[in-house]
């Protein structure tokens, strides 16, 4: 298992360090702690590996484009309507970047081949942020181009590889992920700023108050090592021996929670503030999934919290084709069906 991590995917991506981006005032957007918070999940309805894009408000299922291959990536929800980033394939295998509003679905374009991905998903006021990357030289390749789009125009991110979340504070844009020389960096409001001087890749970032959060992997020694930063100091979640992802992570007052894989990636469980306190989540008879030299960041676990519970989504496995959805509150997990899970918000 860690030889295929050092032959593919530390190649492609690996590790992570934080920015030392200026932080905005806002609260991180589903840091909620409502007495009755509504859960949303965003995902899709597999079928012999036939997906449908879907997103679930408490249980209640809306399946998006029905007569469209697709998968919602990540999801926002403001008090009066869903947004879904997502992949969608109206023809052949070429997967389009697009987002629903409601159930309206919105086609990404940039100035590049046909493909292209969506990561995140971020609303302010009537703007719509949605991050992802594109092939520049056509599918297959591992030239990518990191952009976001504004209501449906593209920016591209300087020096970027791949975009991997989105979060708005104020006026500021902040977007993790890698640059051309596969190293982790931010970006506030297009322009890069360095995370490190190794290989890797940010998975997730945060803005809270003043604070910036980014959780993700460095490598150290041939090993990844699950980390995440806080305005630029470090915080180590597991050790070296077996390779582990931090993947995504929350905020809640104080304390900062981290959901991730470990041991060569078979593992599951997350993490509160630091590695001496760590929760094993059971996957039953799966496995998690990883993201695969494509850079699908909608495979990876998802954190979220509101009144002190704690919810997980991922995607699970059986070594195949197979896949389910993965739903844990408080380290319970829910009978996995076929559906597949990519993001938690709590409204």
């Amino acid at each position: 298992m860690r030889k295929r991590f050092v032959s593919a995917f530390v190649f492609l991506v690996s590790l992570i360090f934080i920015a030392s981006c200026d932080g905005g005032d806002s609260q991180e957007n589903n840091n909620n702690e409502n007495s009755t918070p509504v859960v949303y999940l965003s995902g899709g309805s597999s079928s012999t590996n036939t997906y449908y894009s879907i997103y679930s408000k408490d249980g209640v299922i809306t399946t998006l484009s029905p007569d469209t291959i697709a998968i919602g990536t990540s999801l926002f929800a403001t008090d009066s309507q869903v947004y879904v980033s997502g992949l969608c394939r109206e023809t052949g295998v070429i997967d389009i970047p697009c987002y629903w509003n409601g159930t309206t679905k919105v086609n990404l374009t940039f100035a590049g081949p046909d493909e292209g991905y969506t990561t995140g998903i971020y609303v302010s006021g009537s703007d719509v942020y949605v991050s992802g990357y594109y092939p520049e030289s056509g599918e297959g390749h591992f030239d990518f181009k990191a952009c976001y789009w504004k209501n449906g125009t593209v920016h591209l991110l300087d020096d970027g590889f791949v975009a991997t979340s989105i979060y708005v504070s104020g006026s500021d844009v902040y977007v993790s992920g890698a640059d051309s020389s596969l190293k982790p960096v931010c970006w506030k409001n297009g322009v890069k700023v360095a995370l490190s001087t190794s290989a890797g890749i940010a998975y997730e970032l945060k803005v809270v108050s003043s604070d910036v959060y980014v959780v993700g992997v460095v490598n150290q020694g041939g090993d990844a090592i699950a980390v995440y930063w806080k305005n630029g100091i470090v915080t180590e979640l597991s050790s070296a021996g077996s390779d582990a992802l931090g993947t995504s992570i929350f905020v809640n007052g104080t304390d900062v929670y981290v959901v991730g894989l470990y041991q060569d990636y078979t593992k599951l469980a997350y993490w509160k503030n630091d590695s001496s306190d760590k929760v094993d989540l059971d996957t039953g008879s799966y496995l998690p999934t990883e993201p695969g030299l494509e850079f699908k960041t909608w495979r990876l676990p998802k954190i979220a919290l509101s009144s002190g519970d704690v919810y997980v989504v991922a995607p699970l496995g059986d070594g195949t084709y197979i896949q389910v959805g993965g739903y844990w509150k408080n380290g319970v997990l829910s009978t996995p069906t076929e559906k597949i899970y990519t993001n938690v918000f709590i409204k």
